[in-house]
């Protein structure tokens, strides 16, 4: 499960610990001990009891992302600042400097909150994308720089003596290019000369490179590459000029004639009225997958997918649930059911062991979300306070 937003977690910290730090300040005001049977703590009132347990309730308001977190937070906020004004009119031993730096930051966070990127989320459950399952690609990429930019590449196969990859642009054959292949945590850097280009679906072209100027030291990286692929049970098989499903036919094996392609996409068979048909899993998760397969199927149909995947075989029940069409094939988004716990597990180890191969979580890119989808998620909640208040100032300034 990804994790919440760095400065979420900061934050929660900090206003955990704030109270400590509030208890420390005011014993060294007062010249009292912070603890002890003449401490601070046994000189507490009620209302202070009150006031330091603000600070673990703006805690866990700011932790719940949610939209009455939202709300408690902003008043833990709004008592703070009231609260601590009313002390200082009671007590003017404390430093006016302090006091206002004080409340200038509890206001500044509290104003944090009123940002449209940060209240989205707190008010549509749909843009918390750290509580939706990692769903993992099971691929290696690499970087490829070409026309001034850096460009990714989606690797489809690769061996020592070259690699097979889609990227979105249009490169010439013959053209040289550095890249950065990345995998296992593990990246080498090598050459690549462009042998031969393959229009693919959605813009997409397919490039094959041949590895050229290698020296010993890459060689050996990329025979480490390959020996973490062929020891996680890769596919080894021989590439097609231009495979149909950016893989070989998963319902045979060719046998090897020339160097090693570990092909990064892993085999399944879709079971469908008893009825075994071959398909390529392009993304994994917990729950579901997407695969690509020849055959037709409607949605609502319940079927029975093998997945066979670094060395394990795990049998699931499944519903499709989307169909999109490919380039001469059916994709499909199938939700898991019936999972047994047994079951779970061995699904929750398989994507451990993805993730170590260098599979990528596909939906850190559903993060952050676009402005489109902000505007429209921020359109009814008190943001429109800053949007007031901004009118007003440009009317100002006119």
């Amino acid at each position: 499960m990804p994790h919440r937003p760095r400065i979420i977690t900061i934050l929660t910290i900090g206003y955990v610990v704030s109270p400590l730090f509030i208890l420390l300040q005011g014993a060294s005001v007062h010249h009292l001990s912070p603890f002890g049977p003449e401490g601070i703590l046994r000189r507490l009132y009620i209302t202070d009891i009150a006031v330091l347990l603000l600070y673990p309730l703006s805690a866990v308001a700011i932790y719940s992302v949610k939209k009455w977190g939202w709300y408690l937070f902003i008043g833990c906020a709004l008592c703070l600042v009231a609260y601590n004004g009313y002390v200082f009119s009671l007590s003017p031993r404390y430093n006016v400097v302090l006091l206002l730096l004080y409340n200038i930051v509890i206001a500044f966070v509290a104003g944090l909150f009123f940002r449209r990127h940060v209240i989205a989320p707190y008010f549509n459950p749909r843009l918390r994308w750290w509580e939706t399952e990692p769903r993992y690609r099971i691929d290696v990429c690499a970087e490829l720089a070409a026309e001034g930019r850096r460009l990714r590449v989606e690797l489809l196969d690769i061996s020592t003596g070259g690699c097979y990859g889609s990227l979105k642009a249009k490169l010439r054959p013959g053209e040289t290019c550095p890249m950065t292949i990345h995998c296992m945590k593990r990246q080498v850097d090598v050459t690549g000369k462009l042998l031969r280009v393959v229009p693919l679906e959605d813009d997409l072209v397919g490039c094959g490179f041949m590895f050229v100027s290698k020296t010993e030291q890459q060689e050996r990286a990329l025979q480490d590459i390959l020996k973490i692929l062929e020891r996680e049970s890769l596919q080894n098989s021989k590439r097609e000029d231009e495979p149909k499903m950016n893989v070989p036919d998963l319902s045979h094996r060719e046998p090897v004639k020339t160097a090693s392609r570990y092909l990064v996409s892993h085999g399944a068979h879709i079971f469908v009225d008893a009825v075994p048909v071959p398909c390529t899993i392009s993304d994994l998760s917990k729950s579901g997958c997407f695969i690509q397969t020849q055959r037709a199927l409607s949605q609502g149909t319940r079927c029975t997918l093998l997945l066979q995947c670094l060395k394990t075989e795990v049998t699931v029940q499944g519903v499709v649930k989307r169909k999109s069409e490919l380039r001469g094939l059916y994709g499909y988004g199938v939700a898991f059911a019936d999972l047994s716990r047994p079951l779970e597990r061995e699904l929750r180890n398989l994507l451990r062991t993805l993730k170590r191969i260098g599979a990528i979580n596909r939906l850190k890119t559903a993060s952050p979300v676009s402005d489109r989808v902000i505007d429209e998620a921020v359109r009814n909640t008190p943001y429109r306070t800053v949007l007031f208040l901004g009118r007003i100032v440009r009317g100002l300034q006119r």
